[in-house]
């Protein structure tokens, strides 16, 4: 899972099971979320310096990468439960489509810091 800070979009790395199709593009497109199932992506380098084009929200530890159903779904639930706290409270509150990575990312040992 990825964050763009300067474009405040998301990416997510899924496996290739979701359709093509352009309708579910411009539904994610709407929640400021890209979906590569495949193909190329430029991802952040070990010495690329933090917020500046794109950086890991939860950088890959192997080649595990959820299915796209999976993630589309769970970011579905985090913009549903957007909408709701909105209408409860009467306020705006930021996003926070991070929540779907504690959908999206088993449970692993936590990895040592260098």
């Amino acid at each position: 899972m990825l964050t763009h800070p300067r474009s405040q979009r998301w990416t997510f790395l899924t496996g290739p099971d979701l359709p093509e199709d352009i309708r579910l593009f411009a539904e994610m497109s709407r929640f400021s979320v890209s979906i590569v199932s495949g193909g190329t992506i430029a991802l952040p380098g070990p010495g690329q310096r933090p917020g500046l084009f794109r950086a890991w929200v939860h950088s890959p530890c192997d080649a595990y990468r959820p299915t796209g159903r999976i993630v589309v779904e769970a970011i579905r639930g985090c913009a549903a439960e957007h909408t709701r706290r909105r209408q409860r409270v009467g306020w705006h509150m930021p996003d926070d489509i991070s929540a779907a990575s504690r959908v999206l990312v088993p449970d692993r040992p936590p990895r040592l810091s260098r």
